[in-house]
C-alpha cells in the first residue's frame, strides 16, 4: 500500500528517470515524469509515502547528529554516558504524548507534551543538515584556505558552534509550533469557461483540521467565526477534519461550534484518509452539525453549479464519471469536485470536472520535505492548471502527527469562482 523511492536506477521508463520502492514486499517503480507508480507487473498503483522508509531517512539523520558530534563527546569522559539516557528520554517525549494523547485525562498536560514532542522532534532530527551545511562551509574554507578566518574557526570549533546548532533548530520547533495555530486567509479566484444562474460564487474551503493532536478543540469557535466573517455562498470542508486522536468531547466541540457554520448555499463535507482511520462511523457527527456529507453523491446549488464529494481514497469508492451518471450531474454546468488527495486530476477533468479541490498534502508541514512528498501527488499546494481545469489544493488549517506546521500556513482559502457562458 505504501510506496516511495528508495534506489534510483540507471535506465529510463516512457523518458523518466525511474525510482524503485518497496512496500509491503512489494517492488514499485515510480515514473516521475508521469507521477505514476507501477507494480512489477506493470500495472499502474497509487503513490503513496513508505512509513518505514521515513523512519530510515530519520535514523539516518539522528545518526548525522551524533557522528557530527562524536569528537565533542569523545572529550567529555564519563559523561558522555549521559547522552545514549538523553537520547531514550528524548524519543519517549517524542512518542508517547502522540501515541497516549487520547488517553491522558488532563487538558494541561495533553498540550504540555504536544508542545515538548513538537520542539524534541526537531531537535532530534534537524540539526543533522545544519551539520551537513557545517561541514561543508569548512571544506570550502579550506580549499580557500581561509581556516584561521575567526567565524569558520568559531563554526570549526564543536563544543561552540553544536550548541548554537541545537538553540536555532529548539527555536524552529518552537516556531512552528506557534505558527500552526495562527489562522490565515488566502485569497484566491478562477474562472469556469460554463454558463450559470449566478454570475460567481464564493466559497470558503478548509480541509485538514486533525482536530487533537492537529488542531486544538477550544480553537474551532474561533475558527467558525473566521469561516463566517467571509460571507462565503458556500462552505467546503475537504478532508481529515477528525482523525484517530480525536477525542469524543472534541467531536462534541466539534458539532458546537460547526452547527454556527453559516452560508446561504450550505456547508459540504468529503472524508479524507484519516475520516478512514478513525474505526467508527463519522458521517453523524457532521450531520449532527447540519453539515451535509458528500461521499460518492452530489447536489446542486444555486440553481444549476453541481458539487461533488468523491471519497478518499482510502476507501472503496467509486469513479468520478459513475457519481456524475448516477447522479444525473449536467455536465454542461459547472461541475465542481471535493477530491481530498490530490491525484489523477486530469483524469478528472477529461470526466467532466471544472474545478477540482482537495487538501492532504499539508503543503509542506516540515522543512525541506516538499520534494519527499511531491510525486505522490500531483501537486502540493496552491492553484495548478489539469488539462485546462483549474485545482485548488489548500495547505490545511492545521496539519498531522506533530502540533507543528512550518513553513507551511494554517489557512482557509477564500476563494472566489467566475463562470463565464
Amino acid at each position: 500500500m505504501f510506496s516511495l523511492a528508495m534506489y534510483k536506477l540507471c535506465s529510463k521508463r516512457n523518458g523518466s528517470y525511474l525510482k524503485i520502492g518497496f512496500s509491503d514486499f512489494h517492488i514499485h517503480f515510480i515514473d516521475f515524469a508521469g507521477k505514476k507508480c507501477y507494480n512489477i507487473a506493470g500495472k499502474e498503483e497509487v503513490c503513496t509515502v513508505n512509513v518505514i522508509f521515513i523512519l530510515i531517512l530519520i535514523f539516518v539523520l539522528i545518526g548525522i547528529n551524533i557522528a557530527s558530534c562524536y569528537k565533542f563527546w569523545k572529550e567529555m569522559g564519563w559523561k558522555k554516558l549521559l547522552f545514549p539516557l538523553a537520547f531514550v528520554i528524548f524519543f519517549a517525549l517524542i512518542v508517547i504524548p502522540m501515541r497516549m494523547y487520547k488517553s491522558i485525562p488532563w487538558l494541561f498536560l495533553r498540550r504540555a507534551g504536544l508542545f515538548v514532542s513538537a520542539v524534541f522532534f526537531i531537535l532530534l532530527i534537524y540539526p543533522a543538515f545544519l551539520f551537513i551545511v557545517r561541514k561543508i562551509v569548512l571544506l570550502i574554507a579550506k580549499a580557500a584556505k581561509k581556516s584561521d578566518n575567526k567565524v569558520i574557526s568559531f563554526i570549526a570549533d564543536c563544543k561552540k558552534s553544536t550548541p548554537m546548532i541545537l538553540l536555532i533548530t529548539a527555536l524552529a520547533g518552537v516556531a512552528g509550533y506557534v505558527n500552526i495555530g495562527i489562522f490565515r486567509v488566502t485569497d484566491r479566484a478562477v474562472e469556469i469557461d460554463k454558463p450559470a444562474q449566478i454570475s460567481s460564487l464564493n466559497a470558503a474551503v478548509i480541509a485538514d483540521a486533525h482536530i487533537g493532536i492537529g488542531m486544538y478543540s477550544e480553537r474551532l469557535e474561533e475558527l467558525t467565526e473566521k469561516i463566517n466573517a467571509l460571507n462565503p455562498d458556500v462552505i467546503l470542508l475537504v478532508g481529515d477534519i477528525i482523525d484517530e486522536s480525536t477525542r469524543p468531547e472534541e467531536l462534541d466541540d466539534m458539532i458546537s461550534a460547526f452547527s454556527k457554520l453559516s452560508a446561504p448555499y450550505g456547508v459540504y463535507f468529503v472524508s479524507g484518509n484519516h475520516e478512514a482511520y478513525t474505526g467508527y462511523e463519522y458521517a453523524p457527527y457532521f450531520e449532527e452539525a447540519g453539515i451535509t456529507v458528500l461521499d460518492d453523491s452530489a447536489v446542486t446549488v444555486a440553481g444549476d453549479v453541481s458539487i461533488i464529494g468523491r471519497k478518499s481514497q482510502a476507501f472503496p469508492r467509486k469513479e468520478l464519471s459513475q457519481i456524475i451518471s448516477e447522479n444525473s450531474v449536467d455536465t454542461d454546468k459547472p461541475v465542481i469536485v471535493l477530491n481530498h488527495e490530490p491525484i489523477s486530476l486530469a483524469q478528472m477533468a477529461q470526466e467532466g470536472a471544472d474545478l477540482t479541490l482537495s487538501g492532504h498534502t499539508h503543503g509542506e508541514q516540515f522543512p525541506f520535505t516538499q520534494e519527499l512528498f511531491s510525486f505522490a501527488n500531483d501537486m502540493m499546494y496552491g492553484l495548478e492548471y489539469f488539462d485546462g481545469m483549474p485545482a485548488v489544493t489548500t495547505s490545511g488549517i492545521s496539519a498531522w502527527g506533530f502540533h507543528f506546521s512550518l513553513p507551511a500556513k494554517s489557512e482557509i482559502v477564500n476563494l472566489t469562482i467566475k463562470f463565464n457562458g
